[in-house]
């Protein structure tokens, strides 16, 4: 028998067995027969009887794949083969649509069966259900008769899988190519709600954003229903404020090609429902940063912008933005304006086309002249936003807008906008809008006479205005028809370079390189060009070199440097000729190739010129410096080897005969970058200078000797002389010579000893080893090269402390060389020393332990040097603080400023050890003792700004502590971390802290208006600390507010009691001082107000509140919050309670007048008028 006739006889049998055993159980395996070409040669009959009979099959089979009484196993297996057999019956059916225009109705009755079931069978059969909608989309793709009947389930099976976490693209062509039936169906009947749900979740899918196909179904949609064109704009407006600008713009493309194919009641849907929504909602959007949703909704709107070119835009926009625009131009609110501004700008020239030339001159006259307006707008960031938007259109449209036009606004930018002084955004906007308009070379004639007027500008105060206008003169270098120093003299362009910020020296280097550095031409030039910038500005020169050598290879900087070495040295061999007449040392002209020896300076030089000689060396310095990491990498040793070896044969005779203090300095500088084997003399010369040196010199004669010793390895040279001063200024003149006898033997034995006798400079030491310690270089010199020597010299500045305490307890200075002045230097410095040699694995050495007994010492022996303990202070306080002091009156004043200095000096160091993480419980209990006794003292006004900032910094270690602990829970013992005991003494502090602050307001208003702004950025932080921590320390927190609130409801009741009166405040700036300073630290965060409204409500519903003068004092706090924040949560419901409490008084059953029932007259008014500001009924 054919393979026809089995095929017929199988499907005839109606046993799906049969046709197992006929075409495989496997759907991967070839079956035995070629269905396709058996079912091509099959007549009308045949597939008839084909079809009935798979039909039949089918249909068994699918009744039977929800039939469970087969155990587990065989289930599994069953449901398997009968997947296998309806694959069959699928490939069957799609080689019969494929071959036969005209399907059996058999076949038909097949499909809609298998379309139907298609969404109900089990996800375990997803490649069966994937089979059917491939034979669905067939069908319809074939334009088969019933097509209709077959897409319902096809397309919602297929909107699934696309919405899925990472959807096939051939999945959303498959959607795209079934788009059409989607306008078969009734998308207002109820059940076609999953459908709309579906369609509405492809409008956030970014698949279908990204590709072609998709962003072409989405506008579809747009098509398909009136009434579901709302529901597809509203799922896009929940997206926009969350969309990158990339999808932003994709979305414009989705409404414009909407837009485009809609017409009829769609398209005034369309027009009216989203464009203009979108517009309205620009307008009024809030602005901020570049992702707000202003800036987001205009991105999908300039996709409608940049269309204007296609018939039919420009008549849309001004259709649709004439009755927003204009209207949203003069509106009150500046934000708004700034926002109507900007869509004008971007839609600019909105104009009809079809409308007459009479028509559209009216319509651009009326916007260049709101352009105008706008410029002069009094908000600055609409004038900044319109500066830009000019700009943009005069370099767009510069042939067509009349030349009175735009000499008119440039006039006003120029003259007028440029020196805003307002706003320095309106400068740089001025300036960004220039330099973009530049892009035009039809401005640049006019331009040429207008910005020499601008030059000024590089003198500006903001910096970021000087960056924009150094930009546009970069952008100005690059043209023919400017130059750049038409604008801005040299002079000008040099004194900037000099003392400006790196952001601007970059620039001005960049701008002037070629001027001062043309390596194109010999280096004869770039030296007397070099000579010339030395003579004009010194200072601008060494700014100059400093970044020159970025712009220059390192073989050119290092022939630079080399070839200057060369001038110098014949300015030193005409010098020594000139006045010895003799040559000087052959070695120079050893040095000297031939070449050299036949090549004459051009640029003249003298040596007796100390100005332009130091200027030349501090320039070899300055760029062996910026070039010395790069010539450190092996690539570049033989050019380090090439200077090294000049410089060492070189530098010996300029020492010789440079004796000017610039000179030298320049030559330690540049010794510093060769070894000391190669320059012995200098090395050694460098520690006699610094002995020589006098206690008042400043950093600038020292610091360039240590750094060149420090690069020398001579750092213990350095220490032994530092450690010999300070032990001579810790011992002073009151030590016994046999004390002062073994030291000495004892320290000759461990460092280096000078043969010529000296006098001790203490404070000089100190500063010495202060300036190791601060830069960079020189400290990891000193931590590497002399740690033991360093650690010793730590343990001596330890009796700095007992020091100390003697010059307490005396009515005069301890000595010539122990003054007040070195004992506070040497504290600062033991106290650095500590915390730069911490090691938390050794007791001796963990600068937390050691700082603890500091702070432990400071509070026995400094506090009660302050002398006045206040009648605040505790009865502990007062026996801890009563050790006796015996100064005269006229050292008063003095040890007072030192203790005060010790203190600050003290603190300091904690603070930046709590900035690192430096601490323990007990550091931190001992900083918060300290800081409370402290604020007990007279001279607690001194300490509070640093107190605050203390206070804000260990409660942000708290917080940083509990994000750490929950990252590392379970993992330590439980008396480990800083334990909930030691957070509860931040609450301590603060409440002491405002309990300052209110004496402050209340005895001198003129200290408290000096001190407060010092402290409210801290204490402000410490709220919003607080605040976070709220979660997880709820008591702690609810302790914070409540100080906060019970501050408040003082000086307010002490306020109402004075003037018996309650006054109806319009802000919290008209608040009493400590209030309104603490509320308006409060007020910076909407989930903090909502927390003291919550500590208000619990206050008054508890009932703590019973007096007419606090009640009255909560009204007066309401009463500003009901104006400024009148939706606040949390406001209702303490006025609720405030009017309960109210009610209740006894003052309602008093007869007559008084005082009480006057304020409870006046309370009733005000609660009135509160309510219906929080909109509550009265």
């Amino acid at each position: 028998m054919t393979s026809r006739g089995l095929l017929l006889q199988a499907a005839e049998s109606g046993s799906g067995e049969e046709l197992l055993g006929l075409l495989g159980q496997n759907v991967t395996i070839p079956a035995s027969i070629d269905v396709d070409e058996v079912v091509s040669s099959m007549d009308k009959k045949q597939l008839d009887q084909l079809w009935s009979g798979l039909q039949t099959i089918c249909t068994s089979a699918l009744l039977e794949m929800g039939d469970g009484e087969e155990e587990e196993e065989e289930q599994r297996e069953a449901s398997q083969k009968r997947t296998t057999l309806l694959h069959h019956i699928i490939t069957m059916a799609m080689a019969t649509v494929k071959t036969h225009a005209d399907a059996p109705q058999s076949l038909f009755e097949t499909a809609v069966i298998l379309h139907g079931v298609l969404l109900s069978l089990p996800e375990s059969a997803d490649k069966l259900k994937n089979a059917i909608a491939k034979f669905c989309e067939t069908w319809w793709n074939e334009d088969l008769e019933g097509k209709e009947d077959l897409t319902p389930q096809t397309i919602m099976y297929l909107l699934q899988r696309t919405l899925q976490p990472k959807p096939l693209v051939a999945d959303i062509k498959r959607v795209w190519n079934l788009h059409l039936c989607l306008q078969h169906m009734d998308l207002q009947n109820e059940s076609s709600e999953t459908l709309k749900t579906l369609l509405q979740q492809c409008m956030m899918q970014s698949a279908y954003l990204k590709l072609k196909e998709g962003r072409l179904f989405l506008s579809f949609l747009f098509s398909l229903n009136c009434n579901f064109i709302e529901c597809l704009h509203r799922t896009v407006k929940n997206q926009l404020p969350y969309c990158s600008k990339s999808v932003l713009q994709w979305y414009g493309d989705i409404y414009f090609r909407a837009w485009r194919v809609a017409a009829g009641p769609f398209l005034e849907k369309i027009e009216l429902y989203c464009i203009q929504d979108l517009m309205y909602h620009a307008v009024h959007a809030p602005r901020g940063s570049t992702h707000s949703l202003a800036s987001s909704l205009r991105k999908v709107l300039e996709y409608f912008h940049q269309q204007k070119k296609q018939k039919g835009v420009d008549e849309m926009l001004l259709r649709l933005y004439e009755p927003i625009l204009w209207r949203s131009l003069k509106v009150a609110n500046g934000n708004v304006r700034a926002n109507a501004a900007a869509l004008m700008i971007d839609a600019f020239p909105l104009q009809n086309p079809e409308d007459n030339v009479e028509e559209i001159d009216r319509l651009m006259q009326k916007q260049f002249d709101m352009l105008q307006t706008l410029l002069e707008d009094p908000c600055p960031v609409v004038r900044a936003t319109t500066i830009h938007g000019v700009c943009r259109i005069c370099c767009t449209f510069w042939e067509l807008i009349p030349s009175q036009t735009i000499a008119g606004l440039v006039q006003s930018l120029v003259q007028d906008l440029a020196w805003d002084a307002a706003s320095s955004d309106v400068r740089v906007a001025v300036l960004k809008g220039l330099t973009f308009l530049l892009d035009n070379h039809l401005s640049h004639p006019l331009f040429k006479t207008v910005l020499p007027g601008l030059s000024n500008l590089l003198h500006d105060t903001s910096e970021k205005v000087r960056v924009a206008f150094m930009e546009m003169l970069l952008k100005v270098k690059g043209m023919r028809a400017i130059k750049f120093w038409t604008i801005v003299p040299m002079e000008h362009l040099l004194a900037r370079l000099e003392i400006d910020t790196p952001p601007i020296v970059k620039r001005i280097v960049t701008l002037i390189f070629n001027s001062y550095m043309p390596v194109e031409k010999g280096m004869e030039v770039q030296v007397a060009r070099c000579h010339n910038l030395i003579q004009a500005n010194a200072g601008a020169a060494r700014r100059f070199y400093q970044y020159a050598h970025c712009h220059m290879d390192l073989e050119h900087t290092v022939k630079f440097i080399m070839y200057l070495c060369r001038c110098v040295s014949e300015c030193v061999r005409k010098h020594r000729v000139s006045d010895s007449g003799v040559e000087m040392s052959n070695r120079l002209d050893e040095e000297e190739d031939e070449e050299e020896k036949e090549n004459e300076l051009e640029t003249e030089l003298t040596l007796n010129d100390t100005e332009v000689m130091s200027g030349l060396l501090e320039t070899m310095g300055v760029l062996w410096g910026g070039v010395s990491a790069q010539l450190d990498k092996p690539a570049n040793a033989e050019l380090k080897e090439k200077l090294h070896a000049k410089f060492s044969k070189c530098l010996p005779d300029f020492f010789r005969v440079m004796h000017d203090n610039r000179c030298y300095d320049a030559l330690v500088f540049l010794a510093g970058f060769l070894p000391a084997s190669s320059i012995p003399t200098i090395s050694r010369s460098c520690l006699s200078k610094l002995k020589s040196l006098e206690e008042s010199c400043a950093e600038p004669d020292y610091g360039t000797l240590l750094e060149s010793m420090c690069s020398w390895g001579k750092v213990k040279d350095i220490l032994a002389l530092v450690s010999e001063w300070i032990y001579t200024g810790l011992r002073g003149e009151t030590a016994d010579a046999q004390n002062s006898s073994a030291s000495k033997a004892r320290r000759k034995a461990k460092s280096v000893t000078f043969c010529e006798p000296g006098v001790p400079k203490p404070l000089l030491a100190v500063a010495y080893l202060g300036y190791l310690t601060k830069h960079a270089l020189c400290r990891e010199a000193l931590l590497n090269q002399g740690r033991r020597e360093l650690t010793e010299l730590t343990a001596e500045l330890a009796d700095v402390l007992k020091l100390i305490e003697e010059r307490l307890a005396s009515s005069e200075a301890l000595g010539t060389h122990t003054s007040d002045k070195f004992l506070v230097e040497a504290f600062t410095l033991y106290c650095k020393l500590e915390v730069l040699l911490h090691n938390p694995d050794n007791a001796d050495h963990n600068a937390v332990t050691v700082v603890e007994h500091l702070l432990s010492w400071a509070d026995t022996e400094l506090l009660p040097s302050l002398n006045q303990i206040t009648v605040e202070s505790t009865a502990e306080e007062q026996d801890r603080h009563s050790k006796k002091r015996t100064v005269s009156d006229s050292q008063a004043p003095a040890l007072t400023e030192m203790t005060q200095t010790l203190i600050e000096t003290l603190l300091t160091i904690a603070s930046n050890m709590l900035l690192v993480g430096v601490c323990d419980r007990e550091f931190i209990s001992r900083l918060v003792e300290i800081g409370t006794g402290l604020l007990h003292t007279e001279r607690s006004t001194f300490f509070l700004p640093l107190i605050c900032k203390l206070l804000y910094q260990i409660t942000e270690h708290f917080q940083s502590q509990d994000e750490d602990e929950d990252e590392v829970a379970g993992s330590r013992e439980p008396d480990e971390g800083l334990g909930q005991g030691t957070a509860d003494l931040v609450p301590v502090l603060l409440s002491t802290v405002v309990q300052t602050v209110a004496k402050l307001v209340h005895h001198d208003k003129t200290a408290a208006e000096k001190v407060l702004p010092r402290i409210r950025q801290p204490l402000t932080e410490v709220l919003k600390s607080f605040h976070r921590q709220r979660p997880g320390r709820g008591d702690v927190s609810r302790d914070v507010m409540a100080t906060i609130m019970a501050a408040v409801l003082a000086e307010v009741t002490n306020t109402i009691k004075q003037e018996q009166e309650v006054s109806e405040y319009e802000g919290l700036h008209q608040l009493p001082m400590l209030s309104a300073f603490l509320l308006t630290a409060v007020n910076k965060k909407s989930g903090m107000v909502r927390f003291f409204l919550e500590e208000l409500y619990h206050c008054l519903d508890s009932g703590a509140i019973q007096d007419i003068f606090g009640l009255a004092s909560a009204l007066q706090v309401l009463a500003v919050f009901s104006k400024i924040k009148p939706g606040e949560d949390g406001l209702k419901n303490s006025i609720t309670a405030l009017q309960v409490q109210l009610q209740r008084l006894p003052v309602l059953e008093e007869e007559g007048e008084s005082p009480e029932k006057h304020l409870y007259n006046s309370s009733k008014t005000i609660l009135k008028s509160c309510m219906q500001q929080a909109g509550m009924v009265a």
